[in-house]
């Protein structure tokens, strides 16, 4: 199993839409790794994770194939991880060709209002209901997408809607668990995760230095979530932990480099926009 980082940055980006902070200036005058577009991934090339206002880019920079995709899972409905205008470009007269199976969009009942939200609104398409299929997910009920099966967990983010994080398993048995935009889990979520073998740990790092947050993890919130997960069996010698979604707001304008070495030492990879990982 092999997750691509598309984006790893908060809503606002990094450097953010309208600021210029020191962080904001150090990514500008760094560039490279240093440059985050929105949070997204996609697994094995075809199953992707949220789909944001800067899924056009990375379509463009990265090569992603989004006409060949039809499988999408969303974690939540904020804008930087649910842009449902864009689902629009699926239908004629913005798509004239690509793939002639529908774009699934599994995601909660919010999800589903965004969507018709959109349609109330801005829909101008001449065949989007034949385009687009929308799929109501529920916290710990397990669905089968492509060859995965994927559980969602309850995350700990906007107390306003149902967030998700989710736990990933292809047919040779290897579990990926993407747990960005939580707080530390909540505990019905930490059962789930009993028993389970997990080969890779992706967590969500938007407070950096700073401390854990009520809706973020920052490096305490991690290293105290991969300590449990060890204490509790979940992982094994060669489980990858790797830290997403960070924020010109995670303290003293951390580079890329500076967030690497912090990481290290507590086993932790650091994703960057283009990062792959393999398990």
């Amino acid at each position: 199993m092999k997750i691509k980082y598309l984006g790893t940055a908060a809503a606002e980006g990094w450097p953010a839409l309208f600021c210029d902070c020191p962080s904001c200036q150090m990514a500008r005058e760094l560039g490279g790794k240093n440059i985050r577009t929105r949070a997204q991934a996609v697994v094995d090339g075809r199953l992707l994770i949220d789909f944001g206002p800067d899924t056009y880019l990375h379509v463009i920079r990265d090569g992603l194939k989004l006409h060949e995709i039809n499988h999408c899972i969303v974690t939540h409905g904020h804008c930087d991880h649910f842009y449902a205008t864009d689902l629009m470009m699926k239908a004629r007269p913005y798509a004239q060709s690509g793939s002639a199976a529908p774009f699934h969009v599994y995601g909660t009942k919010r999800i589903g209002e965004l969507y018709k939200r959109m349609r109330d609104v801005d829909d101008d398409c001449e065949n989007l209901d034949d385009c687009v299929k929308l799929f109501e997910i529920y916290p710990f009920q397990p669905f089968s997408v492509l060859n995965y099966r994927v559980t969602p967990l309850r995350a700990a983010h906007d107390p306003a809607e149902c967030c998700l994080i989710f736990l990933i398993e292809d047919e040779a048995g290897k579990t990926l668990l993407y747990g960005n935009d939580t707080a530390y889990f909540p505990e019905e979520t930490w059962e789930q995760l009993r028993g389970r073998r997990l080969d890779l740990v992706s967590l969500d790092c938007t407070m950096g230095i700073l401390g854990d947050g009520a809706t973020h993890m920052g490096w305490n919130g991690d290293v105290r979530t991969k300590e449990r997960l060890e204490a509790m069996g979940c992982v094994h010698d060669n489980t990858v932990f790797i830290l997403n979604h960070f924020s010109h707001n995670c303290g003293h304008g951390l580079s890329h480099e500076e967030m690497e070495a912090l990481a290290a030492p507590k086993g932790f990879l650091v994703a960057c926009d283009g990062f792959t990982a393999e398990v």
